[in-house]
């Protein structure tokens, strides 16, 4: 099964859950991502609320990135 990713926002900070596991901070999401990319080619798929930054979310893909995971989409219905 894919990463799940969802990307929000509260008191202007963004927040991102990871399988349903709420990463506090950029270390912590790579770390997450880091664990999950020992399978190979594994997909992750973002949602974003929409009063999320876009830059926001690019952060989100370059740590997945970092983290070894390349396939990343973002669903239609993936901005709410």
């Amino acid at each position: 099964p894919p990463v799940e990713l969802q990307i929000s926002t509260a008191g202007g900070e963004f927040m991102v859950v990871c399988d349903n596991s709420l990463c506090v901070s950029q270390q912590q999401l790579l770390n997450e991502i880091s664990a999950r990319s020992v399978v190979a080619d594994i997909p992750v798929v973002i949602s974003v609320d929409d009063n999320v930054a876009f830059a926001d979310v690019v952060e989100v893909m370059d740590i997945c990135r970092q983290g070894g995971l390349k396939k990343i989409a973002i669903p239609a219905n993936g901005f709410r």
